[in-house]
């Protein structure tokens, strides 16, 4: 199931390789991440087997968000030097200074919590986990 939702967002997102989903243990409170160079997405065991399953979803979504997050930063690097300053790239620039600095969550919470591409993911997963809710509950009837 987690697979099928993940290749429905990478269409809905855009994004044109498989996002490949997987489980493993791992440390308390990471839910899961995200790995560009293999395009895989990993969910935490513990989290499969005692959340629910809609911050499972909300899990999935964000990882799936920092794959688009770095796609527009490749669309960033191959657009022409004098495209870069338009505001459609502003988001794609804080991503790749996060992406280059990446806070680390053990270290400094807050920091990494507030990153941009944090934030970001956390909006974007709120918003696909109630749509996919939606259209549940609309199947259900």
């Amino acid at each position: 199931v987690m697979q099928q939702i993940a290749n429905m967002e990478a269409v809905h997102l855009g994004i044109t390789h498989e996002l490949n989903v997987g489980a493993e243990a791992m440390a308390e409170r990471h839910l899961g991440y995200y790995t560009d160079s293999t395009h895989e997405i990993r969910i935490s065991l513990d989290s499969l087997e005692y959340s629910e399953p809609e911050e499972v979803l909300n899990t999935l979504c964000h990882e799936a968000y920092h794959a688009y997050q770095h796609r527009l930063c490749d669309a960033y690097d191959n657009v022409g030097e004098e495209y870069q300053d338009l505001l459609v790239f502003s988001a794609a620039r804080a991503y790749k200074h996060n992406f280059a600095n990446y806070p680390d969550p053990d270290v400094d919470f807050d920091k990494y919590y507030s990153a941009a591409c944090e934030a970001n993911a956390r909006s974007y997963a709120k918003t696909a986990v109630a749509r996919y809710m939606a259209k549940l509950e609309d199947s259900v009837g």
